[in-house]
């Protein structure tokens, strides 16, 4: 586990509202404690961005829908979320080398990094600006389900309709155990392989992608 460093924080809305929702962690007589925002545990890589940097490749997004909603009692339910909050649902394409491999459908509580807009996402890895609000992923919970692409999600991944697929549900939490992520995925199969490595006592996992 990465070594906790004490970063000063700009006291803003939401900054002050994660604190109060168990967001953000801080320890008596010694401040706000974050860790590094490309933070990664146990084989895990939380960061696209970085995940594919470290392979080598040159990663890139293509914004496709972007809106504030009330979500449904599904994702309520998955996120543990109170009654009345309104959740960020964000679809994104995600490139690798500028070639459409994941098509990805995020949701996150509207509290957590209040006033974010279609520009700033487009400009900005999100999990880096939550990271300066002090949100940062502890653990995760992924599923993967071998399915075939859709006529829509065929399209925008640049594949034929009927095409293998990885479908990827992920749940992440912060340390304090609060869900504040909810994302679907669409993963090419032709370009991604998933190892999964059993040694005594340990798993572990990586994604590759051609």
């Amino acid at each position: 586990m990465p070594r906790l460093r004490h970063q000063p924080q700009h006291r803003a809305p939401g900054h002050r509202c994660a604190r109060r929702r168990g967001f953000v962690v801080r320890k008596r007589g010694k401040g706000t404690f974050v860790t590094d925002p490309n933070t990664r545990r146990k084989g895990v890589q939380y960061s696209f961005t970085t995940e594919i940097s470290q392979l080598g490749k040159t990663p890139s997004s293509t914004l496709v829908d972007f809106a504030v909603i009330t979500p449904s009692p599904k994702i309520v339910t998955l996120m543990g979320l109170e009654p009345g909050v309104k959740v960020y649902r964000f679809t994104r394409v995600r490139n690798v080398d500028g070639e459409p491999l994941i098509l990805e459908t995020s949701y996150y509580p509207e509290y957590i990094y209040p006033n974010l807009t279609r520009e700033l996402l487009e400009t900005h890895s999100f999990y880096s600006l939550l990271y300066h609000v002090g949100v940062i992923p502890f653990s995760a919970s992924d599923t993967y389900e071998a399915v075939v692409l859709a006529p829509h999600e065929a399209q925008l991944l640049h594949c034929a309709p009927g095409s293998a697929a990885f479908f990827h549900q992920r749940r992440t939490t912060t340390e304090n155990g609060h869900t504040y992520e909810y994302t679907t995925s669409y993963m090419r199969a032709d370009r991604v392989k998933l190892d999964v490595r059993f040694q005594k006592g340990s798993t572990s996992f990586m994604r590759t992608v051609d």
